[in-house]
C-alpha cells in the first residue's frame, strides 16, 4: 500500500473530486480526509491510498503543484510515524545546535569588545 500526502486542499474540496484526479494515474483504494471536530469542515490536508507504489510515484510527480478548487496542492509521498518523528527529531536537534553557537558566538563577542560576524 501507498500513501500519499496531498496537503493545501480546500476545507470544501470532496474526496470523491480527490479520487478523480488521482485515478487518472492508477487505482486509488482510499481517500481519507481528516476533519476538524469542531468545525466539521476539513482539516486542509488528505491522505490517498494506493496499491501500486509505481502509479502512486507517478501520480506524485504528476500532481504536485496541480490546481484542485482554486489552490495549488502539495503532494508527497506519505511518511510513517516513525520517520516523521525521527525527522523532526533531528530538525530539532540542529536547530537546538545552531542557537548555542550563536549564544556562545556572542557572549564572546561582549567579553573580547570585538563585533559579531
Amino acid at each position: 500500500m501507498f500513501k500519499i500526502f496531498v496537503g493545501n486542499i480546500h476545507p470544501r474540496s470532496t474526496g470523491a473530486r480527490l479520487r478523480q484526479m488521482f485515478e487518472k494515474h492508477g487505482v486509488v483504494d482510499e481517500v481519507i480526509i481528516p476533519m476538524d471536530e469542531k468545525s466539521g469542515r476539513s482539516r486542509g490536508f488528505a491522505f490517498v491510498l494506493m496499491p501500486n507504489e509505481i502509479e502512486g510515484m507517478a501520480a506524485v510527480q504528476a500532481l504536485n503543484g496541480a490546481l484542485l478548487d482554486g489552490r495549488s496542492l502539495v503532494v508527497n509521498p506519505g511518511q510513517s510515524k516513525s520517520a516523521r518523528r525521527a525527522s523532526k527529531r533531528a530538525k530539532r536537534s540542529t536547530q537546538t545546535s545552531r542557537l548555542r553557537r550563536t549564544m556562545f558566538r556572542s557572549r564572546g563577542a561582549l567579553r573580547s569588545g570585538r563585533p559579531m560576524r
